[in-house]
């Protein structure tokens, strides 16, 4: 079973407390290379926790897609607004 944000329950509230952090930044970046950086951040979190055995291949495809879209929406906020 996964949560709302798509992680499996279970998991240590670090892990939690982190990925919902690490979500928030890229939607709060100020300019596209602070984005870039938090999303790539997000990218190998997600190959750490799957390295780490806490998260299948599934679930990590998930993700994948979940800070993918997150990305793109707010790369594309960034860009209306001319950042």
């Amino acid at each position: 079973m996964t949560d709302r944000y798509g992680l499996p329950s279970g998991l240590p509230d670090s892990i939690y407390a982190t990925w919902l952090s690490a979500l928030r930044e890229i939607k709060d970046s100020s300019s596209s290379a602070i984005g870039r950086e938090r999303y790539q951040f997000c990218c190998g979190y997600i190959q750490a926790l799957q390295d780490s055995g806490l998260l299948d291949s599934r679930v990590c495809r998930q993700l994948n897609s979940q800070v993918q879209e997150l990305w793109v929406d707010t790369l594309t906020s960034l860009n209306r607004r001319g950042i």
